[in-house]
């Protein structure tokens, strides 16, 4: 069981440079959280609490870099006691442009929690959308 969303941007900078801001971003994410990660790389780990998108309360999770080619993909698993939210980056060459293509696919264990998501849905639909292009507005900025 699965919902997911995607968004696209395209970039006016060739792919190595929007990887490496997006990459250096996730890197200091992950560094907030353990000071000791040095290097972004595939098998880091960290734990941290986080919001669900269907309750109001923290909870523990895990956070787990799977997937790491440069200036093609990256992916990022968080993994919690409803499931597991798959974070994908993927960078597309367009003539020295880059198209960035942001996937976020939520996995649930229980139906319950899959119907609650897809109710709330809609609205965290629009909300990821204006979101991402905010951050990917303020990526042409850097």
């Amino acid at each position: 069981m699965s919902k997911q969303l995607t968004f696209e941007h395209e970039f006016q900078y060739p792919i190595e440079d929007v990887y490496k801001v997006i990459k250096e971003q996730q890197l200091l994410f992950f560094q907030h959280y353990d000071n000791s990660i040095k290097d972004l790389s595939e098998g880091i780990e960290i734990k941290k609490q986080m919001y669900t998108k269907t309750s109001n309360k923290e909870i523990p999770v895990k956070m787990c870099v799977r997937k790491l080619i440069d200036n093609q993909h990256m992916e990022v698993v968080t993994k919690y006691y409803e499931g597991d939210i798959v974070t994908t980056y993927l960078f597309e060459n367009l003539n020295g442009k880059t198209r960035l293509t942001y996937i976020e696919e939520n996995h649930f264990n229980k139906t319950r929690n899959e119907m609650n998501f897809h109710l709330i849905s809609f609205f965290y639909n629009w909300m990821y959308k204006r979101n991402m292009k905010k951050e990917c507005n303020m990526l042409s900025l850097c």
